[in-house]
């Protein structure tokens, strides 16, 4: 693959990243809000291309990239929730900002859930273009018991549209988690998505989440390339809940 085409999965990936417990299939319920915020570090761009085109070598320096995010919803009744997703970059001017409605589909005391939404907001990319993006999605999840903890998984799946430059991408993340006692969340999230007819990227996302008390939990996160993405990363945040 191009240098370029694995750039351009790279950033589309931290474009359309979300935190596992915001979203998916599951409403967020009338007047219940979840806020997170997140401070992420991974191989910049340069030594990202870098990583992609030679082995790594002993002693290399890789540089670092930072991305802030902010993500938010408030449920609007017991199926509608509204939102935005915020991140940027500082390094290197990336940003976007999409508010989304999402609706709830079928009965809410079905065991399997579903969920539609679509957004919409302005975004800075790579090439400093300003420009407005589309998104719409479709998500299923399923909660379940095992002997040791119980559990959920979810699967998210959105498609987006960038006007002015005509690009299409489409993303799909699958989450397995846990929840061994009533302060602690683990989940596995694997994330897979591509530009257009470009071949696609796997990611894996372990997470760990202690809930503190009074609706605050902390995150802590790796970010592990797998396939056309050689990007490794720390992520960490702090999730409000009420």
């Amino acid at each position: 693959m191009r240098p370029v085409m694995h750039l351009l999965l790279f950033l589309l990936a931290m474009m359309t990243a979300l935190p596992a417990a915001a979203g998916g299939a599951w409403p967020r319920g009338k007047g219940n809000v979840f806020a997170s915020i997140s401070w992420t570090t991974f191989g910049d761009v340069e030594g990202y291309l870098a990583q992609v085109s030679h082995p790594i070598v002993e002693g290399r320096r890789v540089e670092l990239e930072n991305e802030l995010g902010l993500y938010a919803e408030i449920g609007l009744s017991e199926r509608l929730t509204f939102g935005l997703d915020r991140h940027t970059r500082p390094e290197s001017d990336i940003n976007a900002a999409i508010w989304f409605l999402r609706g709830s589909l079928g009965d809410l005391s079905w065991r399997n859930r579903y969920a539609v939404e679509i957004g919409l907001g302005p975004v800075q990319d790579w090439r400093g273009l300003e420009d407005t993006m589309m998104r719409t999605g479709f998500a299923w999840g399923r909660g379940f018991e095992t002997r040791w903890a119980d559990g959920w998984v979810d699967v998210d799946a959105k498609a987006g549209w960038q006007m002015e430059a005509e690009e299409g991408h489409w993303k799909l993340d699958t989450t397995v988690g846990f929840k061994p006692g009533e302060r602690n969340l683990v989940y596995l999230q694997m994330q897979s998505g591509g530009i257009e007819s470009a071949p696609a990227y796997l990611r894996a996302v372990p997470t760990y989440v202690r809930r503190l008390g009074h609706g605050l939990s902390v995150e802590s996160a790796l970010q592990l390339g797998l396939h056309n993405d050689d990007a490794q990363g720390v992520k960490l945040g702090t999730w409000f809940e009420f």
